[in-house]
């Protein structure tokens, strides 16, 4: 009886992985975590919108895992780096980074990460943008969605403007676009109290005299 349960301890102590017997303190659950927060996430603009991300220093105690798609990436034949394709632009994507199986703290989150990729900008490839890169939607990360129709009007006017400006540069009415885009919710209320003062005093000479009346009677009550 006492061989048959020496036998039946040895055989658990090499079925039961070891980590089962290690304690996750705090001390190791922080190192962990310096470990994960080493670790960087990059990326790379391939083509057609979409990316590649670049998984750097990574380590053999702690694993990652894309929330989205379910993928663990994990340390591979000891390279530190670890790269995947097809992540879409404009999209959000959350990696949470665990303790690895060798570890003390086995699957315990350590970090989470969320990242957001641009969004490429088909217009940017247009024919009509080559020279005209300043104008916003000609940008190759404009984050908007805008109709194609919407787009050649807007390039157009731009196109206007700056051969305008160029043709006469001493034209006051060049800047007349920059001053309204730049023109301050205060600088708005200004003028239109400049333009319509009269309209203004009448209003506060009204409210004015509404409110003596209104004191007047409260006070003979």
């Amino acid at each position: 009886m006492k061989i048959f349960k020496y036998i039946l301890f040895l055989t658990l102590l090499v079925i039961i992985p070891k980590n089962v017997y290690a304690e996750c303190s705090t001390s190791e659950l922080n190192n962990l975590k310096i470990s994960a927060i080493s670790s960087k996430i990059t990326y790379n603009y391939i083509d057609d919108n979409k990316f590649e991300l670049i998984f750097t220093d990574l380590a053999n105690n702690f694993y990652i895992e894309d929330i989205n798609s379910r993928v663990k990436i994990t340390l591979n034949n000891n390279s530190t780096t670890q790269t995947l394709t097809n992540y879409i632009g404009g999209n959000n994507y959350t990696f949470n980074f665990y303790g690895s199986e060798s570890s003390s703290c086995p699957h315990q989150l350590l970090r989470v990460q969320h990242l957001t990729l641009p969004k490429f900008n088909p217009y940017s490839k247009r024919e009509e943008c080559k020279g005209n890169e300043g104008f916003e939607l000609c940008s190759k990360w404009y984050p908007g969605t805008i109709k194609e129709s919407e787009f050649i009007q807007r390039l157009n006017a731009y196109i206007k403007a700056k051969e305008d400006k160029k043709n006469n540069p001493t034209n006051p009415n060049n800047n007349q676009n920059d001053k309204e885009i730049k023109a301050t919710l205060w600088d708005k209320i200004m003028d239109y109290l400049n333009t319509k003062y009269i309209f203004v005093l009448v209003i506060i000479a009204l409210v004015g005299i509404i409110g003596i009346i209104l004191l007047k009677l409260f006070k003979r009550r």
